[in-house]
C-alpha cells in the first residue's frame, strides 16, 4: 500500500511539473514535425543558454555543436530520484539545463554538486567502461541526454572536440576521486570522534557510579558506627549499678 501511494505521488508530481514548465507541450513530437533546417535553428534558439553555459562547447567548433545539440533529447527527474548509479553500464551523458545533481558515495552521503550549464555521465561513454559514480537529483532537474549511438557518431566527425572532452573527462574523474577520498577521510574522522566521546562518556558515567557506590559505602560504614554506639549507650544504662 504504501509503495503504491509513494508511487502514484511521483507520477502525479511528474507530470505537475511537465505541465507548469511546459503546459503539457510534448518538444520531441513538436520538433519532429519540423523540417531539419528549421528544426535545428529552433532547437539552437531554444539551448542557446545551455549552449553558451557549458565551457566546453566554448572550445569546440560551431559545426560539432549544431551535430550534437540536435541529437539531444529532454528528460525530467524527480528530487532525490537516481540518474546513474555505479557500476552501471553507461549508455547516456546528460547535459544540465535547469536544476542540480549531486554526485553521492555509496552510502548515499552527497559528495558534491553538479549545477546548471554542467554536464556528468561522459566517463562511462568517452572509456567505455561502467558508471563510476552514483549521480542523484537534488530537485526537479531538466536535463538533455546524449545517447552513446549519437555521440560516437559525432565524435566520428570531429576527433579533436572528442580528444577535448577527453581531457575534461580525465581530469573530472581525478577530481572525483579526490573528493571521495576526502569525504571518507572526513567521515572516518567524524567516525573516530563519535567513538571517542562515547568512550569518553561511558568512562564518565563509570566514573558517576563509583563515586554514588562510594558514597552509598560510606553511608552504611557510618550508619553501622551509629547502630554500634546505639547498642552500646543502651548495654551501658542497662548495666545494674553498684
Amino acid at each position: 500500500r504504501n509503495s503504491r501511494d509513494r508511487l502514484q505521488k511521483s507520477v502525479r508530481n511528474y507530470y505537475s511539473y511537465l505541465w507548469n514548465s511546459r503546459k503539457g507541450l510534448d518538444e520531441v513530437e513538436l520538433l519532429e514535425d519540423l523540417p531539419e533546417y528549421l528544426r535545428t535553428e529552433l532547437i539552437f534558439e531554444v539551448n542557446k543558454e545551455i549552449i553558451e553555459a557549458v565551457s566546453f562547447f566554448k572550445r569546440c567548433e560551431s559545426a560539432f555543436i549544431e551535430k550534437l545539440v540536435v541529437k539531444l533529447k529532454p528528460r525530467v527527474c524527480l528530487p532525490n530520484t537516481y540518474v546513474v548509479r555505479k557500476g552501471d553500464i553507461g549508455k547516456e551523458m546528460y547535459f544540465i539545463s535547469k536544476g542540480s545533481v549531486n554526485v553521492v558515495n555509496d552510502e548515499g552521503v552527497a559528495i558534491f554538486t553538479i549545477k546548471e550549464g554542467s554536464f556528468f555521465g561522459e566517463i562511462a561513454l568517452l572509456f567505455n567502461q561502467r558508471r563510476t559514480a552514483n549521480v542523484r537529483a537534488a530537485a526537479f532537474c531538466d536535463l538533455f541526454v546524449l545517447t552513446k549511438d549519437d555521440f560516437d557518431e559525432v565524435l566520428k566527425d570531429f576527433p579533436n572536440e572528442g580528444q577535448i572532452m577527453r581531457e575534461e573527462a580525465e581530469k573530472r574523474q581525478s577530481d572525483l576521486r579526490a573528493k571521495e577520498e576526502q569525504t571518507a577521510r572526513a567521515l572516518a574522522l567524524s567516525h573516530t570522534h563519535s567513538e571517542l566521546s562515547a568512550s569518553a562518556d561511558h568512562r564518565e558515567l563509570e566514573e558517576e557510579e563509583d563515586e554514588e557506590e562510594e558514597e552509598l559505602e560510606e553511608e552504611d560504614e557510618g550508619d553501622e558506627g551509629d547502630d554500634e554506639h546505639a547498642e552500646s549507650s543502651a548495654a551501658a544504662a542497662a548495666a545494674p549499678s553498684t
